[in-house]
């Protein structure tokens, strides 16, 4: 991520247990390669094209990335709050 701003965690409920999809195993972490259950959504905003829209990413997070996020953003994850998980 090169500039982004307006950081957002929060930890999900409700997850459903990981069921084999034609996408893959879901619902698992966002990050490449990791197989690890959703337990936290990140949001961030960030200027995207020459022309400096600005746009919204969300994704679904294990334990170990979320710390990491929040910890290159100075975010708690001990005072994040919580929402109900749901299909994008």
């Amino acid at each position: 991520m090169k500039h982004t701003w307006n950081h957002k965690v929060a930890k999900v409920t409700g997850v459903p247990e990981q069921k084999q999809t034609p996408y893959g195993l879901h619902p698992v972490c966002s990050v490449s390669k990791c197989d690890l259950p959703q337990e936290y959504f990140v949001q961030y905003d960030y200027v995207t094209g020459k022309r400096g829209r600005v746009s919204s990413q969300g994704r679904y997070y294990c334990k170990s990335h979320a710390e990491k996020f929040c910890k290159k953003h100075n975010i708690k994850i001990e005072e994040v709050g919580e929402i109900s998980w749901k299909v994008h």
